[in-house]
């Protein structure tokens, strides 16, 4: 289902008048010699095999690379999904290394979002409940249901705070995801392929709306897409291949 653009009632739009919010300073990543493989039929599938990576605080950058070569791995990695077979992570000068248990989570908790190509909302609750789910590491925490409204009108879904997703558009879900995913105000944003399922009117509105986010929220976004159309309204694009990051020419 496609989503009316600038102009239309469906399209997301900028946060309203006397909408406050703090930008995040923070997201600076430091991956070093990082190797990933697997057990597939018996055979060691190799996915990262060396690979660096150096993000400043606050950059916006895109992942390219052919299916297969890792990049939702890579993702994994810095989002402390996964842990390399080999190598190190620095979030904001953070080992992720040094962190286990109770601490690795409440750093995921506080550090990172994530947007999947598919939105993972629970169809048994609505948008705003949704989207209120990260808070639930933040017992007590105050202004969590004033951000997530607010966030829920900057994504364009004000009026569907007690719609269940499968009252919404497939860009109305991926824009309340991305709302979940920042609720905790991450320092690092991390999406994978999150126009991947949307028709192509719906991912122009879906990419609109993180850059827009990006440059209010702040912080470091790091998006994964097969989409050359969305890598390239990036200021910057990486291609993975043969394990290995470069600079995309």
């Amino acid at each position: 289902m496609s989503e009316t653009g600038a102009g239309g009632a469906a399209a997301p739009h900028a946060a309203a008048a006397g909408q406050s919010t703090s930008r995040q300073e923070g997201g600076a990543v430091r991956a070093r010699s990082l190797d990933k493989s697997y057990r597939l039929g018996g055979e060691e599938v190799v996915v990262l095999r060396g690979a660096d990576l150096d993000l400043a605080a606050g950059e916006a950058v895109a992942v390219i690379g052919p299916s297969g070569s890792g990049k939702s791995t890579l993702l994994h990695i810095l989002g402390t999904l996964e842990r390399p077979d080999a190598g190190s992570v620095e979030i904001d000068g953070v080992d992720l290394s040094s962190l286990e248990g109770e601490r690795l989570s409440r750093f995921r908790s506080d550090r990172v979002g994530f947007v999947f190509q598919d939105h993972h909302l629970l169809p048994q609750y609505g948008v705003l409940q949704n989207v209120l789910m990260p808070t639930l590491a933040h017992p007590g925490a105050v202004g969590t249901r004033q951000r997530a409204e607010q966030l829920l009108g900057a994504v364009g879904l004000a009026h569907r705070l007690d719609h269940r997703p499968a009252q919404l558009s497939g860009g109305e879900r991926q824009r309340a995801a991305i709302a979940r995913a920042l609720i905790n105000r991450p320092s690092l944003l991390l999406c994978d392929e999150p126009t991947g399922n949307l028709d192509g009117a719906t991912a122009d509105v879906v990419g609109d709306l993180l850059f827009e986010l990006h440059r209010r929220e702040g912080g470091t976004m790091v998006v994964v897409t097969h989409s050359l159309d969305l890598a390239g309204r990036f200021p910057r694009t990486l291609r993975l291949d043969k394990g290995q990051l470069r600079e995309a020419s």
